[in-house]
């Protein structure tokens, strides 16, 4: 009788982690008697215990804008732990938005201002403060800000609640970064919070606009938009995108013989002389899964499994397969990451099935152009139609050759099979880069909840443990990112969708 694969959303973990003392940080900077104002664009707080940090520990150290000659759009990702600081009855950003835009002594602020605010699951710990060796610790709660042209920031109104359905697109915050001396392009993009019980609604992210009243000498909340989608676009001098995997191979690499859609049907199997022969797609990994759950005593033995899909003319040493580094290199080169949703067992045709989940980005290649600036969306003659004048991710070359995305896997396409692993079994490299040039460098870092239903190492005291981290911003979801790379000198593209537990990507400069 054919096996059904048990395939589940938990990753493997392959031994309990010691807990250590909660929320350590390396070199950080507590938040009394510290101060943001020479900061770049971009700053983060940090902390395990959210109820016992007060608006004034942010506020007081929030970056100064005065000097700045080009309008700015802040950009403020909350933790659940802050998202009443959100609601237009809290102080919060009111007190915010006014520090962050009154004017120099003599000088005239501005008329309106705009803001984004969204809540997000977690935000990352930089790697290099990390000091417990809990998968827990490998993202906080926490407050991250960055500060965008008004230029260079998009907006999608979200459509009526009273007219949504079940084809309603989910939030997405993206965020895109172009080498300046490659025109290389690295694009991340992230699912929100889910946000029922916060705010009312499914995820939360919003423009606003504040108007500055001449009698009061303060910015008000004249209008708010929900949005369904925000692109913020950046510009680093040597922009760089790092990526982060914790997965484990349990098949050889293999060829895909049929396939439809996002179903896989066969595949090829071991043979002697090389030939092609045709098995189930399921069939190897029916074998293979439940000898890999054994081999590593895994208690839950429903795993998840992602497929790897490599095109024709992807070769691949051989003595390489099983290594961890490989799939990133893969990625980088076009590879697409699919987590299988269902499968194995079944009889007739439909035995050896795999179903792939086909997703590969959350934003479509056309809308960016149809894709208005934020500004634009409160004015009374705003329309979704109007293009702006911002450079292009995609051409229309790609924006068609996309359409054919739907096929998953062709024939001829080599494809092979991986679990997740703990975060903690992966080895990341250390920069050879000193303390000081690091203080310096620009970091945007986007990851994947390694396990949501771990509990957060929360401070048992009322004391608060915020630590800031300067030039520093990002998000990680509990549901799952994409990452596209554009390389426009070799005219390729990569797209792919990371849901693994605990994966991340950093964008430096």
């Amino acid at each position: 009788m054919p096996t059904r694969l048990p395939l589940y959303a938990t990753p493997f973990r392959p031994s309990p982690s010691p807990r250590q003392a909660p929320w350590q940080l390396k070199q950080g900077h507590t938040a009394r008697g510290s101060s943001l104002r020479a900061v770049s664009s971009a700053s983060t707080w940090l902390t395990g215990n959210p109820t016992a940090v007060s608006t004034d520990d942010i506020l007081s150290t929030l970056p100064d804008l005065r000097s700045s000659t080009q309008t700015k759009i802040p950009v403020l990702l909350l933790t659940p732990g802050f998202s009443s600081w959100i609601d237009p009855a809290h102080a919060f950003l009111d007190r915010c938005v006014n520090q962050l835009f009154k004017a120099s002594p003599n000088a005239t602020p501005p008329s309106t201002v705009h803001f984004v605010t969204a809540i997000v699951d977690k935000i990352p710990t930089p790697r290099e403060k990390i000091e417990s060796s809990s998968t827990a610790d490998l993202e906080s709660e926490g407050i991250s800000l960055l500060l965008i042209d008004a230029s260079n920031v998009q907006g999608k109104a979200a459509s009526s609640r009273l007219v949504r359905d079940t084809q309603t697109e989910e939030s997405a915050l993206l965020l895109r970064t172009q080498a300046a001396s490659s025109r290389q392009v690295y694009e991340v993009g992230l699912r929100l919070a889910n946000t029922v019980f916060l705010t009312g609604k499914e995820s939360t992210i919003a423009g606003m606009r504040w108007k500055y009243d001449d009698a009061s000498e303060k910015f008000w909340l004249e209008k708010t938009v929900d949005l369904s989608k925000c692109v913020v676009k950046t510009t680093g001098e040597n922009a760089r995108a790092s990526v982060s995997l914790p997965l484990y191979p349990v098949c050889q690499r293999r060829t895909v013989v049929s396939s439809m859609g996002n179903i896989l049907r066969q595949i090829s199997k071991p043979t002697t002389n090389g030939s092609v022969q045709p098995m189930p797609a399921s069939s190897e990994l029916e074998k293979d899964l439940p000898r890999y759950i054994k081999e590593h005593n895994i208690v839950d033995q429903r795993v998840s499994v992602w497929a790897l899909v490599e095109g024709p003319d992807h070769l691949v040493d051989p003595t390489q397969e099983t290594s961890h580094s490989r799939v990133i290199e893969s990625i980088r080169r076009g590879g697409k990451l699919h987590r299988v949703v269902s499968g194995g067992g079944g009889w007739g045709k439909k035995q050896g099935l795999l179903s792939l989940d086909p997703e590969i980005s959350f934003l479509e290649a056309d809308q960016q152009e149809t894709m208005p600036l934020l500004e634009s969306l409160f004015t009374e003659s705003h329309s979704t139609d109007t293009p702006v004048d911002l450079p292009l991710l995609f051409d229309q070359d790609t924006v068609d050759s996309l359409t054919t995305l739907s096929q998953v896997a062709r024939q001829g396409d080599h494809i092979q099979f991986f679990v997740s692993v703990d975060p903690e079994t992966i080895e990341y490299a250390h920069s050879e880069i000193s303390q000081d040039a690091q203080a310096k460098i620009t970091s945007y870092q986007f990851g994947v909840v390694a396990d949501p239903e771990a509990a957060p190492g929360l401070n048992s005291t009322e004391e608060s443990d915020l630590r800031i981290i300067p030039n520093y911003f990002g998000a990680a979801s509990e549901k799952a990112m994409t990452y596209t790379q554009l390389n426009p000198e070799a005219e390729s593209i990569v797209r792919t969708k990371l849901d693994i537990p605990g994966a991340r990507v950093e964008l430096s400069f």
